[in-house]
């Protein structure tokens, strides 16, 4: 007995299996993604992730991985007290973007010379960063971030970018290369 189909039924099983493999490749490409930013977050690259966002000018990314005691607005919940000086996504953003217009950053390298850590809730990272910079050529500076677990995810204590040592002051703001601390 010979089964046969018309092509109104082939174009039908044709849909169904195209469909269904559409699906599948959606699925895979969902769940990898929704897993490779989970795991990534909750390890220990939260230092280099945060980096590497701000060399990709990613800053919205970067600020995901704030401390909610400097940035309140990526708290989970209300056991996280904020400090008294804090920053929203949106003066993140302004800072970093006029800071790379300002000086015209071209790229970002950072070296970690040293990892300091406290328990298991607080780390240091001492790193050498050099801004590579079209108006002001390389500025290299030795920096310090602190790390604290919060919901069991490693968040940067984020300080604003300082310049010493370049006749800038210490922070360079918007619209001025030569700003003082506050």
């Amino acid at each position: 007995m010979k089964l046969t189909f018309g092509t109104k039924t082939k174009r039908f099983f044709c849909f169904i299996l195209s469909s269904l493999m559409l699906l599948s490749l959606c699925c895979t490409v969902f769940f990898a993604a929704g897993c490779s930013r989970e795991t990534a977050s909750g390890d220990e690259q939260a230092f280099t992730l945060f980096m590497n966002s701000i060399r990709n000018g990613q800053f919205t990314e970067a600020f995901s991985f704030i401390s909610a005691h400097v940035a309140p607005e990526n708290a989970v919940d209300d056991s996280i007290e904020a400090y008294k000086n804090t920053i929203t996504l949106a003066q993140f953003e302004k800072r970093y973007e006029s800071l790379f217009s300002l000086l015209g950053v071209n790229d970002i390298e950072y070296n970690i010379a040293e990892e300091n850590i406290s328990g298991n809730s607080k780390k240091v990272i001492k790193y050498t960063m050099t801004y590579k910079t079209q108006s002001a050529g390389d500025l290299t500076n030795e920096y310090e971030m602190t790390l604290l677990k919060e919901n069991n995810l490693w968040r940067i204590v984020w300080q604003e970018p300082h310049f010493s040592g370049y006749g800038m002051g210490r922070y360079v703001r918007q619209g001025s290369a030569c700003g003082r601390a506050r």
